[in-house]
Order: C-alpha cells, then sequence, then structure tokens
C-alpha cells in the first residue's frame, strides 16, 4: 500500500472517529436539554 493511500484511510478513519464523538455528545447535549424542559419550573 502506498503512503497516500494510508494518509488517506488514515484520515477516513479520524474523520469517522470525529463524527462519532460529537454524535455522542449532542446525544448527551439533546438529554440534558430533555432534562431541562421536562423539569417542574
Amino acid at each position: 500500500m502506498t503512503a497516500c493511500a494510508q494518509i488517506l484511510i488514515r484520515a477516513v478513519d479520524e474523520t469517522r472517529a470525529a463524527f462519532g464523538s460529537i454524535q455522542r455528545n449532542l446525544g448527551g447535549l439533546l438529554d440534558a436539554a430533555r432534562r431541562l424542559t421536562s423539569s417542574p419550573a
């Protein structure tokens, strides 16, 4: 495998990992927002 292909594969893997992290963080944010809106005022 060429160095260029290895770099591209690594970039794709890191991008997927970053999007997964963002998705988990947004899920946590959504859960927190739901708790705020459902808590009694």
